[in-house]
C-alpha cells in the first residue's frame, strides 16, 4: 500500500480548470472555512501537510524529514523483525532495516487482524525473502504466555513454524522507551517507507490521556491504548537497541 499525495486542486467541485479558477464552492469552503483554521488543523486540512495534532505522542514526527521513499536495501544491512500479536485489533508486524549509521529504516508493515498465527509466520517468511534478517523480538508481554485460547504460547507456535522470536527489553515504564524513540526522531536517526501507511498514521495519531481537568494521569496511564500496535514494535525494538554491527563478546580464559 503507498500514500498518494493529492490537492484541493484536483477535486473539480473546488477548481475549474476551463477557468482556472476556483469555483463558488471551492471559493466557500477552501478559501473560505479551511483558510480560517489554525494550528495542525489548518497544517492538515487547507495546506495538506500531516503535522501532528496537540496531544499525540509524537509531535516531533514530519513527514517531510522522517518519511523517504522506498530503496533498495543494500544487502549487508541487517533487518529486525518486530512483532506484537493481535486477532480482534490488528497484527503489526515491522521490518525495520539498521543503516551504517546507525540509522533505522521501517521498510515494510504487516498490520492485520483476523488471521491465525500460522498465517502471519507464513506472510513473514515471504517477506524476508532478499533480506538479511538478523534477530526477531516480540511483545514480552502477549508473545511468550499460555492463554485459554491455546495451550502454547504465539511464540511457541511462531517457532514450530520456524521463526524463533526473542521478547523485545522490559521497562519499568512506557515513558522511558518513548524518551528513546522521541530521541531517534530529534536526531534523525528513525524514517519510515512511505509504503507503511499504517506506522505512519499511529506516529501522527497515538496520543496522551486527559483527565476531565485536563490532566495527565499517572505513569503508564497517560496513553491512550489504541493506535499503538505499531509504535509497539517500534518502541519494542528501539529498546533492543539494533546494530549495524554485530557485536562480539570477548571471552577470557585463565591461565
Amino acid at each position: 500500500m503507498r500514500r498518494l499525495v493529492s490537492v484541493h486542486m484536483d477535486n473539480p467541485a473546488y477548481w475549474s480548470f476551463e477557468d482556472w479558477d476556483w469555483s463558488e464552492q471551492g471559493k466557500s469552503y477552501v478559501l473560505g472555512e479551511l483558510a480560517r483554521l489554525t494550528g495542525h488543523r489548518r497544517a492538515r486540512l487547507f495546506d495538506g501537510r500531516w503535522k501532528a495534532g496537540e496531544g499525540t505522542v509524537y509531535p516531533e514526527f514530519d513527514e517531510a524529514r522522517h518519511v523517504v521513499r522506498p530503496f533498495n536495501l543494500p544487502a549487508n544491512w541487517p533487518v529486525y523483525v518486530g512483532y506484537d500479536p493481535g486477532y480482534d485489533h490488528p497484527t503489526a508486524v515491522l521490518w525495520i532495516a539498521v543503516a551504517p549509521n546507525e540509522c533505522l529504516y521501517v521498510i515494510d508493515e504487516i498490520y492485520r487482524g483476523g488471521l491465525s498465527v500460522q498465517q502471519h509466520a507464513q506472510e513473514i517468511r515471504r517477506r524476508n525473502a532478499g533480506r538479511t534478517v538478523r534477530r526477531y523480538y516480540g511483545d514480552p508481554q502477549h508473545m511468550f504466555n499460555c492463554t485459554a485460547q491455546s495451550p502454547k504460547s504465539i511464540a511457541t507456535q511462531l517457532r514450530e513454524c520456524g521463526i524463533s522470536f526473542s521478547p523485545w527489553p522490559r521497562s519499568t515504564d512506557v515513558e522511558s522507551m518513548v524518551n528513546a524513540v522521541r530521541q531517534r526522531l530529534n536526531d534523525r536517526k528513525l524514517t519510515v517507507f512511505d509504503t507503511c501507511a499504517n506506522t505512519i498514521r499511529e506516529f501522527q495519531s497515538w496520543s496522551y490521556k486527559r483527565t476531565a481537568k485536563g490532566e495527565l494521569p499517572p505513569g503508564d496511564d497517560a496513553f491512550v491504548d489504541a493506535d499503538n500496535h505499531a509504535m509497539d514494535v517500534i518502541k519494542g525494538v528501539v529498546a533492543a537497541r539494533p546494530l549495524y554491527k554485530q557485536q562480539t563478546v570477548k571471552v577470557f580464559q585463565s591461565r
